[in-house]
């Protein structure tokens, strides 16, 4: 679902979740329309300024399966930052840490399965930025076309094991500790 509450024609949005949200209610960083995991939903404007800003360098980490056999050279050039395209203009991405990890075994499934019949490999990415499209775009330019992108975690505020479309209230004192702001 798309992770906004103002309706689209033939697309699902969080209007479409059942909860009752307070009035103000935002999403706290975006999953376009093909990426999954944690979002976060808040009505407090305070916590978007705060956890946004590049400068508060809030760490998110990313499980993402890739097309292709992920060698250290393409990991290195992750980790050190490479070129995007963003607005028009060539942005170069912060540093942040790559890794290959094991296939998850605990995902749900997908509405639109990745195939089997070539190789992928699962990376976990951890970035302290997120620019439109960022990861697609940096594995992109490594030679490996995200199939799956997965958000897992916010800081401390992590996905678990928590069903799609599931909500999990939590108290503001936590949440801002969560994600280590101060208020």
């Amino acid at each position: 679902m798309l992770s906004q509450f103002v309706p689209i024609a033939k697309k699902r949005t969080l209007s479409d979740l059942n909860f009752s949200f307070a009035e103000g209610t935002n999403a706290l960083g975006r999953l376009d329309d093909n990426s999954e995991g944690l979002l976060l939903l808040t009505n407090d404007k305070k916590v978007n300024r705060l956890l946004m800003n590049p400068e508060n360098k809030h760490q998110r980490v990313y499980w993402v399966q890739v097309h292709g056999d992920v060698q250290q050279i393409a990991l290195d050039q992750l980790e050190n930052g490479v070129d995007i395209i963003l607005e028009k203009s060539i942005y170069r991405t912060l540093p942040c840490e790559a890794k290959i990890i094991p296939s998850p075994t605990h995902l749900p499934p997908r509405a639109h399965p990745v195939g089997t019949h070539f190789k992928t490999t699962w990376l976990e990415l951890k970035l302290i930025e997120g620019k439109f499209h960022q990861i697609r775009k940096m594995t992109d330019k490594v030679g490996h076309q995200t199939m799956r992108l997965i958000r897992v975690s916010i800081e401390n505020i992590t996905l678990n094991e928590w069903i799609p479309g599931s909500i999990q209230e939590i108290e503001a004192e936590d949440f801002y500790d969560k994600l280590k702001l101060l208020h």
